[in-house]
């Protein structure tokens, strides 16, 4: 599952399959895939199912998935085989999951230098800071928040912006309407997979009195991944809607490509031929 950290660490060819999660959803790793075809890899299940017979074939000495589904990692090891399983809950977990994938992967310098990276573009987010915005991200339904998530609102901290969904005390959150209404954040951000665009939120009666609305700030985030160093893409995606007045779009594509091109050996252009509509 952690496909993308792999591919800046340079360490594909010490994997034998991989999630069909990075086939669909990583626009990163199609990119890659499309400039370099043999890092194309059997498919050994999602996230929440594994082909144990493709598996048993493969025979990897370790796999490594996220941490959010415990019966299939118990089954696993039940199975006599190795997993390391992840869940980073803030940039700081974030880091460390690399550090782990540097030294597994015996490539402990480059995880340094894309760390080194990740906070080189965030420490220069944060020296730039606007005005204090605050936030909301919806997910589907439209009253469904992001709320604890934890790298994202770090991100967001560094952009001098909050999430005003941030303290409910879960990951995600049913809430009413009128709640919305009540935070009246500056900004809303539509998870990448909703079912409806900004255009629906825009023309909506009902949305009308929130200031996001009101001044047509509502945008769909882009397809990159959070638990990657692609989290440093939507960073600085999300810092040029957040802060109008602060920087040219024409230099946040310009630092996309920068950071792209240095962690992952391609352009933002190239990753975004991959974004969904």
């Amino acid at each position: 599952m952690t496909y993308e950290v792999v591919c800046s660490l340079g360490a594909m060819d010490r994997v034998v399959g991989i999630s069909q999660n990075a086939y669909e959803f990583s626009p990163v790793f199609k990119a890659l895939l499309r400039k370099n075809p043999s890092l194309r890899r059997p498919i050994i299940g999602t996230p929440w199912q594994i082909d144990l017979e493709k598996l048993t074939q493969l025979n990897p000495d370790v796999v490594i998935m996220w941490a959010n589904n415990p019966e299939l990692l118990q089954f696993l090891e039940n199975k006599g085989i190795k997993v390391m399983a992840f869940w980073p809950d803030g940039l700081k977990d974030l880091f460390e999951l690399i550090e782990v994938h540097g030294r597994l992967f015996a490539k402990e310098e480059r995880a340094k230098e894309i760390i080194m990276e990740m906070r080189r573009f965030l420490s220069y987010l944060e020296n730039k800071k606007g005005n204090h915005k605050r936030v909301l991200i919806l997910s589907d339904p439209p009253t469904r928040v992001i709320a604890d998530q934890g790298i994202i609102n770090d991100v967001l901290r560094c952009l001098n912006a909050e999430n005003v969904a941030c303290g409910l005390g879960v990951k995600y959150a049913n809430v009413s309407l009128e709640r919305i209404i009540g935070w009246n954040p500056d900004t809303i951000f539509l998870w990448r997979s909703t079912s409806y665009g900004p255009e629906w939120i825009l023309k909506h009666p009902a949305w009308q009195k929130i200031s996001a609305v009101q001044n047509q700030r509502v945008y769909r985030m882009p397809h990159l991944q959070t638990w990657s160093p692609s989290i440093i893409g939507l960073a600085l995606w999300m810092d040029q809607y957040l802060h109008l007045e602060r920087i040219e779009s024409t230099t946040i594509q310009e630092l996309m490509n920068a950071f792209f091109k240095k962690v992952f050996s391609i352009s933002w252009q190239e990753v975004k031929t991959y974004e969904k509509d």
